[in-house]
């Protein structure tokens, strides 16, 4: 494979996944959880806290619409119920 545009086009023919982001209020791991909406390669279950999601998700322009938020009170509790 030459490109990562090529690795998307060959997981297009597959179903796509949810996949649990844990303490997602950083605007770098947003900013991956949007391309992976936009060529439709996954979906996303957001752990953290919601304002902190939610400031990020802003900035880096992902519409939390039709994504599940889930509060946790820190890392540990995100990764536990993101398992």
């Amino acid at each position: 494979m030459k490109s990562f545009n090529e690795v998307i086009e060959k997981t297009k023919k597959y179903p796509i996944k949810t996949v649990a982001v844990v303490e997602a209020g950083d605007e770098t791991v947003l900013l991956a959880v949007k391309r992976a909406f936009e060529t439709n390669l996954a979906k996303a279950i957001l752990f953290g806290n919601k304002d902190e999601i939610t400031v990020a998700a802003q900035k880096c322009g992902l519409n939390l619409d039709n994504v599940i938020v889930k509060e946790t009170k820190d890392e540990i509790s995100s990764a536990e119920e993101a398992s």
